[in-house]
Formats: structure tokens, C-alpha cells, sequence
């Protein structure tokens, strides 16, 4: 039962009653951090309800090496690592991306249950870039490359082409009687 909600923390009961648990998580913890003379019932009501909360969705900690990469969850940017804070989630399957200029990015799949703490670790490689032309070496000849020349036919074409030829004037010589 909780208890006779202050004008703060109505929003959290009413958005937890509609199953909107990380916003009711966010509007709980707002309440105790900005009314700290609240009555002691509402306070531990909703310490309660914060705890109860918590067991319902996951929380995902980042960490990505090199920091300074962007970090998506599905297609949606959320910050840029290392993230202030883990990230909160309701239970599901999540696209993760993660890119910074120079590195290969990143992306993978993550599926959450209620009460996970994961911890994913993102090591993102350097994008390794050939020169475009690299310069010779001193003394060093340029190479000769030799164009390939057409040889003779191997007669494949002409033989299938024969077959193909010869069996439709046999079906028309069957049709046609001659």
C-alpha cells in the first residue's frame, strides 16, 4: 500500500501504475533528492518503491576503450564514453553501436532481463589505412605488369550454342511434322 503521495511524487505512482517503471524510478529518486523534510512514511514508501523498481529493469554499465566514442542504443545516441552513469533499461533486445573517427565501429545485440547488470566491455580497433600509392623505395625499379593477352578459345560457346540450336530445330521439326 503506498502512501499519501506529496504533489512530487504523484507522477511516480501514477507512472508506475501504467507500467512506465523507468520514468516512476526517475520521479522516486527525484522526490528524495529534492524533499529531504518529506515524512518519513512517504520516504520509505518510496525507498520501497525504488527497490522494487530496480529488480524490474536492467542497468548496463559501459565501458569502451578508447574513450571518446559515440554510443547508440538502437539508432538512438545516448553520450559519449566514458557515460557519466550506467545506463537503465527495461528488459528486451537492444541494438548497441558504438563509433569514433580512426576506429572501426562497432555494433552488437544485447538482450536484457529484469534485474541484469551487465557490464560490456567495447574494445574498438584503429581503421587501418593502406597509402594510395606507396612510394618506391630508392634504387627500387618499377614493377612491369603485363597485360593478359587473349588466347585462343576454348570452343565452350560455340559447343553449347550448337546443342541449344540443334535441339530447338528438333522440336520444331517434331511440331511441325517436317
Amino acid at each position: 500500500v503506498m502512501a499519501r503521495c506529496p504533489n512530487s511524487s504523484c507522477p511516480a505512482q501514477a507512472e508506475e501504475k501504467l507500467g512506465r517503471d523507468l520514468d516512476a524510478l526517475q520521479h522516486y529518486e527525484q522526490l528524495l533528492a529534492q524533499a529531504p523534510d518529506i515524512a518519513e512514511e512517504i520516504e520509505t514508501d518510496a525507498t520501497a518503491r525504488i527497490e522494487a523498481l530496480m529488480a524490474n529493469i536492467a542497468v548496463v554499465t559501459f565501458v569502451v576503450k578508447p574513450e571518446g566514442a559515440t554510443v547508440s542504443i538502437d539508432d538512438v545516441e545516448i553520450g559519449t564514453s566514458p557515460l557519466p552513469d550506467p545506463v537503465r533499461l527495461m528488459p528486451g533486445s537492444y541494438r548497441l553501436a558504438f563509433a569514433m573517427d580512426g576506429y572501426v565501429p562497432v555494433e552488437r545485440t544485447v538482450e536484457l532481463d529484469p534485474g541484469d547488470r551487465p557490464r560490456e566491455l567495447v574494445k574498438m580497433k584503429r581503421v587501418h589505412v593502406e597509402p594510395a600509392h606507396p612510394a618506391p623505395a630508392r634504387g627500387a625499379t618499377k614493377p612491369i605488369i603485363e597485360e593478359p593477352t587473349a588466347g585462343p578459345s576454348s570452343g565452350k560457346g560455340v559447343f553449347i550454342a550448337g546443342i541449344v540450336f540443334t535441339s530447338a530445330f528438333v522440336a520444331g521439326a517434331a511440331i511441325t511434322g517436317t
